[in-house]
């Protein structure tokens, strides 16, 4: 709303009394103003088949204090996630971790990173970095049940077994006769 972007490096937003980002150069500072401030970021991510955990860095370095400026992760405008500023444990960085496994049947998904600041009585920074997602292969929905394989012996057990069976057979008639 107030800015053009939620990313940020030092030289272009300062620290906001918070560590900045918590690697690299960049990172995602939602807030900062003793406005309304909505911001977000996405983007379009394919989600294979299988377990599917998204893994952040969360810093909220100033609280305003109303109980009701938040941000949220959305995948394809569905909430998988939220804190809002009065939350505790996060005055520095901390990992947030998110099973959206609901989500990893290999099609395409829009994720989103969004904040809604009131700015009432002061303003409350969101601090995002390192966000991953991290993907465990498994079957997909329609693979069906998994295959199991058979051993199978070859043209030499397969001979084997065959005059295994044939000299069982003969002692067998030999034993009766």
């Amino acid at each position: 709303t107030n800015f053009g972007t939620p990313l940020c490096d030092e030289p272009g937003c300062g620290l906001g009394t918070g560590t900045g980002p918590n690697s690299g150069s960049f990172w995602a500072w939602f807030g900062g103003v003793a406005a309304v401030e909505v911001g977000s970021v996405s983007q379009d991510v394919e989600i294979s088949n299988g377990t599917a955990v998204l893994d952040f860095f969360l810093e909220i370095p100033v609280a305003s204090g109303n109980g009701v400026d938040f941000v949220e992760v959305l995948i394809d405008g569905t909430q998988v996630w939220q804190v809002f500023e009065n939350e505790p444990g996060f005055l520095t960085y901390a990992q947030v971790m998110v099973d959206v496994s609901a989500f990893a049947d290999g099609g395409m998904h829009t994720l989103e990173i969004r904040s809604e600041i009131t700015g009432v009585p002061a303003g409350t920074n969101f601090f995002i970095d390192d966000v991953n997602l991290t993907v465990t292969a498994g079957p997909g929905p329609d693979d069906g049940p998994p295959v199991i394989e058979v051993p199978t012996l070859g043209q030499v057990g397969g001979a084997a077994l065959l005059l295994l069976l044939l000299a069982s057979g003969i002692v067998f008639l030999r034993r009766r006769g």
